[in-house]
């Protein structure tokens, strides 16, 4: 990967979440709110370090009719342009989870291609995860707690995005389904139904964590949640062929992309 500072000095938060994670899509339709930026592109996201600047957009894009979330974020990634600390925050996850997180964010400082916003995030989570597997193998050896532990919530986490993304479809084909002249009550009707249904079958899945039966306990997931989930993650069976192509390489794995 390219050598960097990053992630070699350490920012103490307290215990406050330091940035937030602005996201919008269409109410009925899988489409993205995007944000142009010169030199980066477009992004369907946008990230603030105040949160009362990130809800006042929220307003507005609401009154606009879009779905909306906001969430905090443990790490970011300035593309080598500042030299990026660790958030201290992050440092209340497992070890596993925090070497995850640094090297989905060093796969951004290595490779980003213009426009291809879930292009690059799908190769940043899916090397991430490879990478960790790969670093506790080389500390802790393949049968060590850790390396059981992680791989116990790769297999969790990977059952609730193949749900959520099944769940997606169902949306998408629900949503194609509506005429121009359907009413809005009966639209979001069913939208929320479906959703609720989605939900509600989390409890067929058998899960060891069993934090995910509760995940949507207090409010339900609207269109920008799915569409997370496309940005982050619906690219991983491609992106697994090329790595199994290369023989499970790390190296030469990031060295087709470079």
């Amino acid at each position: 990967m390219k050598p960097t500072n990053n992630y070699t000095s350490l920012y103490d938060q307290k215990n406050k979440v330091s940035l937030w994670n602005l996201s919008a899509c269409q109410p009925y339709k899988f489409e993205n709110k995007t944000w142009y930026f010169p030199f980066l592109g477009s992004f369907g996201y946008k990230g603030f370090f105040d949160l009362s600047q990130a809800q006042i957009e929220r307003e507005y894009l609401e009154k606009e009719g879009f779905d909306t979330r906001i969430r905090s974020v443990n790490a970011w990634s300035t593309l080598s342009w500042f030299k990026d600390p660790i958030l201290s925050n992050l440092l209340n996850k497992t070890e596993a989870q925090i070497a995850e997180t640094l090297f989905h964010e060093l796969t951004h400082n290595t490779l980003f291609f213009k426009n291809r916003l879930q292009f690059n995030e799908n190769l940043a989570s899916f090397f991430g995860k490879k990478t960790s597997i790969d670093y506790l193998n080389f500390f802790y050896g393949p049968n060590a707690e850790q390396m059981t532990d992680y791989l116990s919530d790769l297999e969790d986490s990977e059952k609730f995005r193949q749900h959520i993304l099944r769940g997606k479809q169902i949306l998408d084909v629900l949503y194609q389904s509506f005429a121009a002249t359907d009413d809005l009550n009966f639209k979001a009707a069913k939208k929320n139904k479906t959703i609720r249904n989605i939900v509600n079958h989390l409890d067929t899945i058998q899960f060891s964590n069993i934090n995910y039966y509760s995940i949507f306990n207090e409010s339900l997931p609207n269109n920008t949640y799915f569409m997370s989930y496309t940005r982050y993650y619906a690219e991983e069976q491609e992106l697994d062929s090329i790595f199994n192509y290369y023989e499970k390489d790390l190296k030469k794995f990031i060295t087709h992309f470079e």
